[in-house]
């Protein structure tokens, strides 16, 4: 019952009202029954193989249930397959690829049954299409199939032809699978190099010279996609924004270029892409352009939408414009991707928490902060952003007995981390432990804490500091400010 729930799930308005169409036009009380199941999983009235039953047949699942579920999905899988398919797809290299599969397909079953003229010109259209698309595997099942049909009949010359036409693209084919192999690999460095840093800059290094190597060889765009691809992943690992930019850039160019590889998403995304480099950068008005880019290329209803409003959010909130960022914080609490996931919304609340801060509404962000809790749960850092904030929170309101728990219990939420990415986290503890002590005179606590607060300032390797990520209130900038107020005790 899951497996048909979930091919039902997932069928568009046109789809639904073609097999409600294909039903209403089988005569018979068995394709009575299969329309009427659909219609209890649709509807959502059956949601196990019991209530189904009981519904049809007023008993339990048994055979005959079993058959009806078995046909109904079999139903479903054919009219998919078979309908015109000029939009079952939004990327137009997947619509190709569906496309040039049903030709080679119908070609080899015209040539099966001897209609040759018409199986070859069905097969000769595929093959154009897997040309302009760039369809390795749909090639050398087409060349296969020319070279089955024609090749000894056009004599040894078009054979060998075939044959080195297959060759080619099995060996294309290879290389092609390699890059996307590397680009696994590489961009989960956690499964496959754990603790392992030198070992894994190495083989990422290698990787990303054979790609490119193989990509200037062949110009294959697939192969290319995945170049771009590990070279901006991994230059963001490195810190190497400029160069990451670079990359970026040329990606989205290649994108919009390339038929084989293009579509509206991934020139969003690649946008998107580029505008949180830009970020890092601190180019924050370029930034706001290529987000807006993003979100505009986004489909309505895209869950890309939430991640372009969050990118630039971030860009406006930089550039001190809090009126933007709360015009796209409002927008973003009515997306359905965040509506539908409750860690979403913490964040945002989160995001809405940091901006209350920076406009000095500390009773609101911590307010925000308090109705907040489940970000506590969190484990890929956004709890430590959230007590970070609550102690810049308390120490603006001048709590300080409350203040005296919270340092401890982030104290203790540190220990218990061992990952060293949080060396910047763990300094800015330290230099809250020593700013505590010293009754919050920021001068003293300076001349105490300077070189901590230099290594935070420069944010370089274990201590970067990362403007997509959960310390959206830069700790070393508000320290610095707090000094050159030129208070002693605050």
């Amino acid at each position: 019952m899951q497996e048909l729930t979930e091919i039902i799930n997932v069928l568009n308005a046109s789809e639904v009202r073609l097999i409600r169409k294909h039903y209403k036009l089988e005569a018979g009380n068995e394709h009575k029954k299969r329309l009427e199941l659909f219609d209890l999983i649709r509807e959502g009235i059956a949601k196990s193989n019991k209530e189904a039953s009981a519904h049809l047949y007023h008993s339990k699942p048994g055979s005959k249930f079993s058959h009806l579920k078995s046909r109904l999905k079999a139903d479903i899988l054919n009219i998919l397959l078979l309908q015109s398919g000029e939009s079952k797809y939004s990327a137009p290299y997947r619509q190709a690829a569906f496309n040039c599969q049903k030709l080679y397909m119908a070609g080899e079953m015209l040539l099966n049954r001897g209609a040759n003229i018409a199986g070859e010109k069905s097969l000769k259209e595929a093959a154009k299409i897997s040309a302009e698309y760039h369809l390795t595997l749909e090639q050398i099942i087409i060349q296969d199939l020319l070279r089955t049909h024609f090749g000894f009949k056009q004599g040894l010359q078009a054979f060998k032809k075939f044959e080195d036409s297959i060759h080619d693209q099995i060996k294309l084919l290879e290389d092609i699978m390699r890059a996307k192999e590397y680009l696994i690999n590489i961009g989960l460095p956690n499964q496959f190099y754990k603790n392992k840093e030198q070992e894994y800059q190495q083989f990422a290094e290698n990787s990303i010279r054979e790609i490119k190597a193989k990509y200037d060889e062949t110009e294959s765009p697939h192969i290319g996609y995945h170049y771009y691809y590990i070279s901006i992943f991994y230059a963001e690992i490195k810190q190497e924004f400029k160069k990451g930019l670079d990359y970026a850039l040329k990606f989205l160019e290649l994108i919009e270029k390339e038929a084989a590889i293009f579509s509206e998403f991934r020139v969003a995304t690649a946008n998107i892409q580029i505008a949180g480099l830009l970020i890092k950068l601190e180019q924050y008005k370029r930034a706001v352009d290529y987000a807006q880019k993003g979100l505009d290329s986004y489909s309505k209803g895209s869950s890309g939408k939430l991640v372009a409003f969050e990118v630039l959010f971030f860009a406006q909130l930089y550039r001190k414009l809090y009126p933007d960022a709360e015009n796209i914080l409002a927008k973003a609490f009515k997306n359905k991707s965040l509506l539908k996931s409750n860690f979403q919304k913490e964040k945002w609340l989160y995001f809405k928490a940091n901006l209350e801060f920076l406009k000095g509404e500390y009773e609101s962000s911590i307010k925000i902060l308090r109705h907040n809790t489940s970000l506590m749960k969190d484990k890929s850092g956004w709890y430590m952003g959230w007590q970070l904030l609550e102690i810049l929170n308390l120490i603006e309101l001048k709590d300080h007995d409350i203040l005296f728990y919270r340092l401890d219990s982030f104290k203790k939420l540190l220990q218990r981390q061992k990952d060293k990415t949080n060396k910047r986290v763990k300094l800015t503890f330290r230099v809250l432990d020593v700013l505590y002590k010293q009754s919050f005179h920021y001068r003293n606590t300076f001349e105490k804490v300077e070189s901590d607060i230099t290594l935070l300032q420069k944010a370089e390797k274990e201590y970067s500091w990362n403007p997509l990520g959960f310390e959206i209130v830069r700790f070393d900038q508000w320290f610095y400010h707090k000094v050159s107020q030129g208070k002693g005790e605050v």
